[in-house]
């Protein structure tokens, strides 16, 4: 795909990246892959109680298929991050990556529950949540115990006059 950054900035992703939605394996950005409709029925279609990370969520379940897969070796799409997208709103990041680790908690490799615990963390320490936060870093550390930022964001969660200073309670993306 080419990503066509809000400052004009253009970027080729090739399906093998691992950056900017490519996955080493495929592209999970929305509109960088089709499946037949016949795949997506007998998966079941989108989870509908998701509103962030729905399309990684469904690729997912396509991957288990063991579908084949095709690639095509030239950006057949644009993809314009939009400023306001679903990444913005923090409850349904938190919502939605709950409901993936719960559905997925056999089968997520270890690396991502570690990423997603690290996020909805974070994200509770901007609710101000503190004993939530300190639940999911502590998660995370379980599955990456040397990573030091985690245990410094986990510290950060046992002394919320500290972290409310540096966490704000909303996130801007310029």
């Amino acid at each position: 795909m080419k990503r066509v950054e809000p400052n004009g900035a253009e970027s080729f992703v090739d399906c093998k990246d691992f950056g900017f939605g490519g996955r080493g394996n495929g592209i999970v950005i929305p509109g960088a892959w089709m499946i037949k409709k016949e795949v997506y029925n007998r998966v079941g279609g989108y989870d509908e109680r998701l509103s962030y990370s729905e399309n990684t969520e469904l690729y997912i379940r396509v991957d288990k298929m063991g579908v084949e897969r095709n690639f095509i070796p030239k950006a057949n799409f644009l993809y314009y991050p939009s400023p306001t997208g679903g990444s913005k709103n923090l409850q349904n990041m938190v919502d939605s990556l709950t409901i993936i680790l719960d559905k997925h908690r056999d089968t997520l490799s270890g690396h991502v529950k570690h990423l997603y615990h690290q996020i909805i963390g974070v994200n509770q320490m901007r609710f101000r949540n503190f004993s939530q936060a300190r639940y999911h870093l502590w998660k995370s550390i379980q599955f990456k115990p040397t990573k030091m930022a985690t245990w410094a964001r986990f510290s950060l969660a046992c002394m919320p006059f500290l972290a409310k200073h540096l966490y704000s309670e909303t996130v801007t993306h310029d």
